[in-house]
């Protein structure tokens, strides 16, 4: 099917607004532009958008959001600290996606489950089940809660 020339360029617009809203750095772009030339991220975005046209436009993203719920719980049972979480994330995804010390734990966590693959989010579940605070006092005050 094709579409209008006007119609593309909204879509390029709208997809590069999304991209600049994570606040990427410039190799992260030049990374991005290279995967979407040679790789495999262009044909896996089409199947992504396939899939929103095959199973409802707001499947996955319910989710997602489900997800981030059950780990941000989590993350604020254990009492782990955001800049724990950061690592973690960054250590998993490889250098992706663009996360910013400011972001929230939602952020952060919304931002790796749009990105990560199930093998991922199951490696940031079970670390964040298994961690423990390192301070005695504070490991005393959560369980107390």
């Amino acid at each position: 099917m094709r579409i209008s020339a006007s119609t593309q360029r909204r879509q390029v617009r709208r997809l590069l607004a999304a991209i600049l809203s994570q606040d990427p750095s410039e190799s992260e772009l030049a990374a991005l532009a290279e995967q979407l030339r040679q790789g495999r991220l262009a044909y896996e975005l089409a199947e992504a958008i396939e899939g929103l046209l095959r199973f409802g436009r707001h499947s996955g993203f319910d989710n997602e959001f489900v997800e981030v719920e059950e780990l941000e719980k989590l993350v604020k049972l254990n009492g782990m600290r955001k800049e724990e979480l950061v690592n973690i994330v960054r250590s998993l995804s490889e250098g992706g996606p663009w996360i910013s010390g400011s972001a929230t734990i939602r952020a952060i966590l919304s931002s790796f489950v749009e990105t990560a693959a199930e093998s991922q989010l199951l490696k940031l579940r079970d670390t964040i089940q298994a961690y423990q605070q390192s301070d005695e006092y504070l490991r005393g005050v959560s369980k107390r809660e």
